[in-house]
């Protein structure tokens, strides 16, 4: 008997102590504090954990972009030698059954396919279609009657692309205005 009264003057005493009522949870003063910390430190968590991930999503995206474009000196030192193969090629007056010409037709065409492999491709300068600056570059302004001003009417030099990116851009001759004969308002007098 003596056991169970000083178990229940403890439980009061401890009951007076934390100033809860029996069966009810007793939280300490700082509570409200606690939990606004805890909130912060979960959304400091939160935030340092995406910057993470987009530091590790911009730093594999960099690695791709440098595989994919490290070729890119070496191209452009490779497609002179091309330039000079087609070159070669366009102005050759050789017999169409000739061997040699017959295998430089398909060194180029594989020089080609090992360009097309590596993601390079032509840049298009199609006769007609209007000069974009961004991929063209006007070596000549030639007047035309049969063209629009600013419209492609020869390529002289092919330009390329890496993966979508400006390699080396097209050498064009693009059409003028068309010179119009003077009138006879404009010629000089001949009175002389």
């Amino acid at each position: 008997m003596r056991k169970s009264k000083n178990k229940a003057k403890v439980e009061s005493d401890a009951g007076a102590d934390s100033g809860a009522q029996p069966g009810e949870d007793a939280q300490p003063a700082d509570a409200p504090d606690l939990a606004q910390q805890l909130l912060h430190m979960e959304d400091k968590w939160l935030r340092s954990r995406a910057d993470l991930d987009n530091a590790r999503r911009r730093a594999r995206l960099d690695v791709e972009e440098a595989r994919a474009f490290s070729s890119t000196a070496l191209l452009q030192s490779l497609l002179p030698v091309l330039d000079a193969l087609q070159r070669a090629l366009a102005t050759a007056t050789a017999d169409e059954s000739d061997p040699v010409m017959e295998g430089l037709r398909l060194t180029e065409q594989q020089f080609q396919g090992v360009l097309t492999a590596h993601g390079v491709e032509p840049v298009a300068a199609e006769l007609g279609t209007p000069c974009d600056p961004a991929i063209h570059r006007v070596l000549i302004e030639q007047p035309s009657d049969d063209f629009a001003p600013g419209q492609i009417v020869g390529e002289i030099t092919k330009g390329y692309t890496l993966h979508g990116r400006l390699l080396r851009e097209a050498q064009v001759v693009v059409a003028a205005k068309a010179a119009q004969p003077p009138t006879p308002d404009e010629l000089p007098d001949a009175d002389v």
